[in-house]
């Protein structure tokens, strides 16, 4: 079995993850935005989805309907309810302000970032990072955050799910780039470990955290290995300039470059963001409250 992390060591986990994030979203915004190598791989993700767009399911893009001001305030009444209703008014608070702070540091990041027009795509607004995506990975940290201990695993899992869907439908839209939804990922991320509360637990991890614990690592790793391989097919034209139609044909045929980049696309996204809901249900365990 899994020991559940030491009041002292899960302090040291919530600090050094909030470091993680950051510093992954400062290398993710260089590369992403400011590299000709970035632009080719996130244009290639998102094109080579959009081109596969029909093999998902109909009926998804509602998701992206559910994206709002109002139903913001409606989510953060929720978890506040949740949380005085157990009577821990201290995590409703915590968890209003994951939601509310990190959409609003990626309306912010949005707004003070440019995409340079480097020869690789037409020019186009910024679109770094996604807000809907921020907002499904915002309430879902949230959910875990307020969860009573029977449905931690539970809102986690389903967090995981919701936010990999929100990003394969906006991504498979056209609507934003791989690097987009990541990157609202790792500003949840950083916000929910700042402020998810580390709490006393001598109690055995269960079995459901340690199994998503395994299986979160299995995906992202697995999603990790296939974009290394999509790369990998393209090594040789990514620190170039590329017509935009060139670089569309690259994955828009049945190639094995473009099915790779596709399945990229479809799913680091979420295995970036199974760890991030596994993260939180491990630190924020039940027991006493602590810091």
């Amino acid at each position: 079995m899994l020991e559940a992390l030491p009041h002292r060591r899960a302090r040291t986990a919530r600090v050094a993850a909030v470091l993680v994030s950051v510093a992954l979203l400062l290398v993710l915004t260089w590369g992403a935005l400011y590299t000709v190598a970035g632009q080719n791989l996130d244009n290639l993700g998102m094109e080579a989805l959009k081109e596969r767009a029909a093999l998902i399911p109909e009926g998804l893009d509602f998701l992206t309907n559910l994206v709002s001001l109002p139903a913001l305030i409606v989510v953060a009444a929720g978890v506040a309810g949740v949380a005085l209703w157990r009577r821990r008014p201290a995590l409703g608070i915590r968890a209003v302000i994951i939601v509310a702070a990190s959409n609003l540091m990626v309306q912010i990041v949005k707004a003070a970032l440019s995409r340079p027009e480097l020869n690789v795509s037409w020019s186009l607004q910024n679109s770094y990072p996604s807000g809907h995506t921020a907002f499904a990975a915002g309430v879902s940290a949230a959910l875990v955050v307020v969860a009573p201990k029977a449905f931690r695993s539970a809102a986690a899992l389903f967090g995981t799910v919701w936010t990999g869907l929100m990003s394969l439908v906006v991504v498979a839209q056209g609507w934003h780039r791989p690097a987009d939804t990541i990157a609202s990922i790792l500003i949840v991320a950083a916000w929910t470990f700042a402020l998810a509360p580390v709490e006393e637990d001598r109690r055995r991890a269960n079995r459901a955290t340690h199994l998503g614990l395994i299986s979160a690592w299995v995906f992202f790793l697995s999603a990790f290995a296939v974009t290394l391989l999509a790369v990998l097919s393209v090594r040789g034209i990514l620190p170039y300039s590329q017509s935009y139609p060139d670089l569309v044909s690259l994955v828009g045929a049945p190639t094995i470059s473009g099915r790779l980049f596709a399945v990229s696309a479809m799913f680091l996204p979420w295995g970036v963001q199974a760890l991030v809901m596994v993260g939180v249900d491990r630190l924020a365990r039940p027991g006493k409250l602590g810091q």
